[in-house]
């Protein structure tokens, strides 16, 4: 049996299933739960089997912990290395890493997939798989806060809403619990949908989650408990974001009135329309300001703002900061309160 990532055959030896060689490199700042969630899929698969499936080594860029978000650390088998005779390779980056790191990872990712094996990326992994060049016909599952950068710099992709999305070239994860689905989806390709669910069962990851499911928004992560011609407008703003829609015209889309707009946003969101539209190109605006080098005017217009000048105004009332300042807080990992001019 043969699965859609590109991974050998499910062969065996006497009767024992070969195990698939797998290389996670986990760079420092990742999240602990999505981590160990998705090694003990694999450890449970590696159990409920007649014998091992899955072998997997851990890598960090020096070979030393890597520490998590929550400062615990996990040891490393060996630094990152091309020397390992690998059947699936994956970059686990919760977080952007710093240049250098993001420098010495894409050699490893660029030489694994000229050598035909698989490659996977998880969070800020999957932006790291589009820099080395990898997956450029495939869809790609990229984690929100990620996805107007990916789409300004990589416009041609196919981006997906989706938690992963599982391919012949490897795939491509939002992290988070998707991480432990992602690859629990991996062993139901590869030895079947009883098995994942009896997995899925042991380790309370509740029903299998597939591809399409959407991934939570930061402006609405309650999203499927609003009313449908809400969702419907929320969607629409989502998608108009450099040529923003007149609220009119996205409340007739719906069959209401502007005042029936209004209303629901009010009751169910506790802001009106127009906060809520500027607060989605906003978002976006920051996302391209801490997530790519493109000029403040280039991400006015990417958000639908007519002059830089009215970009910086809107800007400062929403998050109370000039976007330069934003910016610069991000390179430096602070506060843009911190940075903010004095007042007189």
């Amino acid at each position: 049996m043969k699965d859609p990532c590109g991974l050998r055959e499910t062969s065996t030896v006497g009767g024992a299933i070969l195990p698939q060689r797998i290389g996670l490199i986990v760079v420092p700042g990742f999240t602990m739960g999505s981590l160990a969630g998705a090694l003990e899929v694999v450890d449970e698969a590696n159990r409920m089997l007649p014998s091992p499936a899955y072998a997997i080594k851990i890598w960090t860029p020096d070979g030393r912990p890597a520490r998590s978000q929550g400062w615990l650390s996990v040891a490393a088998d060996s630094a990152m290395n091309t020397k390992a005779e690998l059947d699936l390779l994956i970059v686990y980056c919760e977080e952007m890493p710093d240049e250098q790191t993001a420098k010495d990872i894409l050699p490893i990712i660029r030489f694994y997939n000229r050598h035909g094996v698989p490659v996977g990326g998880v969070a800020a992994g999957a932006l790291l798989l589009a820099r080395a060049g990898v997956h450029e016909d495939c869809r790609w599952a990229v984690k929100w806060i990620y996805r107007d950068a990916f789409t300004e710099l990589y416009p041609y992709s196919h981006l997906s809403l989706g938690l992963f999305e599982v391919h012949e070239a490897g795939f491509t994860c939002v992290g988070g619990h998707a991480f432990p689905h992602a690859m629990l989806n991996l062993i139901e390709n590869r030895f079947g949908s009883d098995i994942a669910a009896r997995i899925a069962f042991r380790q309370q990851l509740g029903p299998v989650r597939r591809a399409d499911d959407v991934q939570p928004h930061s402006l609405h992560l309650d999203a499927h408990h609003l009313p449908s011609k809400l969702r419907k407008m929320i969607a629409l703003m989502a998608e108009n974001l450099e040529e923003p829609m007149l609220r009119s015209d996205v409340a007739t889309s719906v069959g209401l009135s502007s005042r029936q707009m209004e209303r629901l946003f009010v009751r169910y969101l506790k802001v009106t329309p127009k906060r809520y539209y500027n607060t989605l190109r906003l978002e976006r605006a920051r996302n391209l300001l801490r997530q790519t080098d493109m000029s403040l005017a280039e991400i006015a217009v990417a958000c639908g703002f007519e002059t830089p000048t009215g970009f910086s105004k809107t800007y400062r009332k929403i998050f109370g900061c000039q976007p330069r300042q934003d910016r610069k807080a991000a390179l430096l990992g602070e506060t843009a309160a911190n940075l903010s001019e004095p007042s007189n």
